[in-house]
């Protein structure tokens, strides 16, 4: 009886798409995890943009930072129709 090993010959090919699997599958399980997380993931980045900001210019100017940027994102919301957005809106207004 002979033992006979079979070699399989890797081609840049086989080596390309085994390295595109591996990029959809990390890509499918982020995307899985941010579903999951979406409050905790953007919280932390919010948080830690707000950081950068109190160092780089006071309390006061970041205040009013965050003040343009919720009035830009009513504003966007409004031309969107978002309709969250804008019962927030009314009831702010009201």
């Amino acid at each position: 009886m002979e033992n006979i090993k079979e070699k399989k010959d890797y081609n840049i090919y086989d080596v390309e798409m085994r390295k595109l699997d591996i990029r959809e599958k990390n890509r499918a399980s982020f995307l899985n995890f941010y579903k999951e997380n979406k409050g905790k993931v953007n919280s932390i980045l919010i948080s830690i943009l707000t950081l950068i900001f109190l160092f780089n210019f006071g309390f006061f100017k970041t205040l009013g930072i965050w003040v343009v940027m919720l009035v830009g994102y009513f504003i966007g919301a409004y031309f969107d129709k978002d309709v969250k957005a804008l019962q927030i809106i009314r009831k702010i207004l009201n």
